[in-house]
């Protein structure tokens, strides 16, 4: 790995004295070495993920285990969300050790759309009832108007790659997607921010018994979107000027590195999130038997016919 990185990590070699390519080298190799442990936690996240809806959740909740029953659009888009994590972390560990290749770049950006589209709509059906609870009519229709967007404009920076384009409108039409994407990605997590964070603000309010399986996924929902919303901060600080070569100096080399760590541990703090939601869901059903969605209908279905909770809950259809 040490050739690897010290073979092709520069850009231009012309810009460093012989100790600051060594420093950069170092710095090169170390954000490596994180980014490839980050995509090893990934894949054992992944996994332990497939063992414990295997073999605890459907045993809690009393389910036949089948590949039905495993393969459900939620666990299908959480399973996915860690394998395209798995090769983000690997393919950008793999671009840092060899910034001069387009190739790692092509692949980490079809990675990221991934990612952001698997996060994106898992969010979206496990936050469900609380967006919906939070949430004007209008505004909801704008989060699922968002959410259908998402893949195509998560999708963008990597399709302007293999467009017939170089020099400076290759570099124009990337940033122009970039900033496309992350816009999108952006509005969306401020969404489920301001949806999760008025259910924590307001169910203290309420006087209605809400069940705590609300609590549950607007914690973990607003840590998981907040997560997100640092984490495309940190893409676009770091590795967006890197891609476009600004990177020229050692102190701006020092603030890439950091920039890439920070980018890998939001990310990971993303999945984590939903992977803990996941068991602090499961855990009544695994003490008393309670399944989480009969406890959220059974609430909707009292609260509702009584008048208490908005009808916005029963009129909006996914």
């Amino acid at each position: 790995m040490e050739n690897v990185t010290q073979s092709a990590i520069l850009q231009e070699s012309d810009l460093y004295s012989e100790s600051e390519q060594r420093f950069v080298q170092g710095c090169y190799a170390t954000v490596f070495r994180i980014q490839m442990a980050f995509g090893a936690l990934a894949l054992l996240t992944t996994f332990y993920l497939i063992y414990f809806i295997a073999f605890v959740e459907l045993r809690a909740r009393g389910a036949e285990r089948s590949f039905k029953a495993i393969a459900s659009p939620g666990n299908l888009l959480l399973i996915l969300f860690f394998l395209c994590l798995t090769g983000l972390q690997t393919t950008a560990a793999w671009w840092n050790a060899d910034v001069q290749q387009t190739l790692p770049l092509l692949i980490s950006s079809l990675f990221m759309s991934g990612t952001l589209t698997s996060y994106g709509w898992y969010s979206f059906i496990r936050g469900n009832q609380v967006l919906r609870l939070q949430m004007s009519e209008r505004h909801y229709k704008i989060c699922k108007i968002h959410l259908y967007f998402l893949p195509i404009a998560s999708l963008m920076p990597a399709l302007s790659m293999l467009l017939p384009l170089t020099g400076a409108p290759s570099k124009i039409v990337f940033l122009v997607a970039a900033a496309t994407s992350g816009t999108v990605t952006i509005t969306l997590d401020m969404m489920f921010c301001y949806a999760f964070l008025c259910q924590i603000l307001r169910l203290e309010e309420t006087k209605i018994q809400v069940p705590r399986e609300y609590h549950v996924i607007s914690k973990y929902g607003l840590i998981a979107s907040i997560g997100a919303v640092l984490d495309l901060g940190a893409f676009t600080m770091g590795f967006l000027p890197m891609s476009m070569g600004w990177i020229t100096n050692v102190p701006l080399v020092v603030y890439y590195c950091v920039d890439c760590v920070l980018f890998s541990l939001f990310i990971m703090i993303m999945g984590i999130s939903l992977v803990l939601m996941k068991i602090a869901l499961v855990s009544p059903a695994m003490v008393g038997g309670q399944s989480t969605s009969r406890v959220v209908a059974k609430f909707l279905e009292t609260n509702s016919s009584t008048g208490q909770v908005s009808t916005r809950l029963t009129r909006v259809k996914v």
